[in-house]
């Protein structure tokens, strides 16, 4: 699950693959960003109770145990664009 959730968040973050750009959500979303006037890496997180105690995403800035090497190689890709201050900083 966690591999998942960074696997698709590096995929948003960065270039959609081209066989990608057919898709009926890339334009849809290339629209949106367009409209973004905040800062390059910021993290945006919806979701209910367990996404506002940091529950869900925050732990993933610390140790990682039992993470694939694909896992791990998605989760280093997240964090070299994210800012820093989106890991646990943010919310509150």
């Amino acid at each position: 699950m966690i591999r998942r959730l960074i696997s698709l968040m590096s995929m948003l973050i960065f270039a959609v693959p081209a066989r990608a750009q057919d898709e009926p959500w890339v334009a849809p979303m290339k629209q949106v960003h367009a409209k973004f006037t905040g800062k390059a890496g910021t993290f945006a997180q919806f979701g209910d109770s367990i996404t506002v105690t940091m529950a869900y995403w925050a732990p993933l800035h610390y140790e990682r145990k039992g993470m694939d090497a694909a896992g791990q190689k998605a989760l280093e890709r997240v964090n070299s664009y994210m800012l820093k201050d989106c890991w646990d900083k943010w919310k509150g």
